[in-house]
């Protein structure tokens, strides 16, 4: 019996969204057992009182936004008639799809990790590392950067996220 083929705005569109997904799910796993409590920024009793969002309103809206992604990418492959615009406009080849996938989940663990964005979900911190993933150099440019510092809990029981005075403005 033959496969039958997927076309490569198809592998284009949905594997960087399965790659998410899969990942998505490593994370929670992950943060629901005790392998990885001494990592943690904050403890589960304080993620479950000071997260403002339910997890399935997070989950609505990661769908939605991957939907509306999907959408996008087919009206794309609509108005060019199909003619691997789309695989190109999100990645090029299918090779070229799974490399960014990894690379995405390379960049997104190591280098920007949840330190640096988390410090945006704290009071003192609202209006500053705006940015994710690729973007931190945009807080750079517009002043709303705040450094902070990573240290051990008292107790050792994981880390606590302490921002840092936001640099002084410079006229």
């Amino acid at each position: 019996m033959e496969m039958p083929r997927v076309s490569e705005e198809t592998v284009a569109a949905v594997v960087p969204i399965a790659v998410y997904w899969a990942y998505a799910g490593v994370h929670t796993a992950l943060g629901q057992s005790r392998l990885m409590d001494k990592y943690r920024l904050n403890t589960k009793d304080e993620e479950d009182r000071k997260n403002m969002v339910s997890k399935r309103a997070v989950i609505l809206n990661v769908l939605m936004q991957h939907l509306m992604q999907l959408a996008a990418l087919a009206v794309l492959a609509m108005v060019t008639g199909g003619r691997g615009a789309t695989a190109k406009a999100a990645g090029g080849s299918p090779a070229a799809v799974y490399l960014t996938a990894a690379a995405r989940i390379a960049v997104a663990s190591v280098w920007n990790g949840a330190a640096y964005h988390g410090v945006h979900h704290m009071p003192r911190g609202v209006r500053y590392n705006f940015s994710d993933l690729f973007f931190v150099t945009w807080d750079h440019v517009f002043g709303t950067h705040m450094p902070y510092a990573v240290e051990e809990r008292p107790g050792g029981d994981g880390l606590v996220l302490k921002p840092l005075p936001p640099p002084k403005a410079t006229n």
